[in-house]
């Protein structure tokens, strides 16, 4: 009776609903299940147990920031000590201010922009976080953002905070746009998002080396 069950309801009538009974583990990353009204008896990997037995708020859409593309006028990076701008010109971006300084000849490739922002409006935190009191947060002194400057003029933020320790994985705490709500992020995941200038810029084509009269074909 303790249990864990999941039951499932048909769409069609006169279809009885069916249960799934999850049971104790059966070895290493096995867990014992049953089908009712059947009562057959299987085995199957603790990984699905966990999926099928999530709670409501586990499927909650984790996103942290929403805008439409063509409507962004400019955005800021900011990781430590890495600050950027970056402005829409006509078809293009160009760069309004970075630190440290770009190198000389530094051109931004649009679809790598583009890509950018992508990602950030595809950025999935990895958790809802528990009320924590904001000294702990340490927003005030956040020095990881984005922050998206729309058509309207509006702006948009998405800021990570302190970190925290979570089931033995760093997480950072985070906030976003869409809601009020506090949110862990995983630290590797940031480079997404916060990676420098560089990763934008335009690939210069290796030079073909010079053979002489050889065909390079061959």
């Amino acid at each position: 009776e303790e249990a864990s069950r999941v039951v499932v309801h048909f769409k069609e009538t006169g279809r009885a609903a069916q249960t799934l009974v999850i049971g104790q583990e059966a070895g290493s990353k096995l867990v014992y299940g049953k089908v009712l009204p059947q009562g057959d008896v299987f085995i199957f990997s603790s990984h699905s147990s966990q999926l099928l037995t999530q709670a409501p708020r586990d499927f909650r859409d984790l996103r942290l920031i929403d805008f439409s593309l063509p409507d962004v006028q400019s955005f800021e990076i900011m990781d430590g000590s890495m600050k950027a701008e970056l402005k829409r010109q006509g078809e293009g971006w160009v760069v309004g201010s970075a630190n440290p300084p770009l190198p000389q000849g530094f051109e931004l490739d649009v679809l790598a922009v583009e890509a950018r922002l992508q990602v950030l409006k595809n950025y999935r935190a990895k958790a809802l976080a528990p009320d924590t009191e904001p000294r702990k947060t340490k927003f005030k002194r956040s020095k990881k953002k984005v922050i998206v400057t729309l058509g309207d003029g509006s702006t948009r933020k998405v800021e990570f905070g302190a970190a925290a320790e979570v089931n033995g994985e760093t997480m950072l705490y985070a906030r976003g746009a869409i809601d009020t709500a506090l949110y862990y992020a995983d630290q590797g995941s940031l480079g997404a998002v916060l990676s420098d200038m560089k990763s934008m810029g335009k690939k210069v084509a290796p030079q073909r080396p010079n053979l002489g009269n050889l065909d390079p074909s061959s």
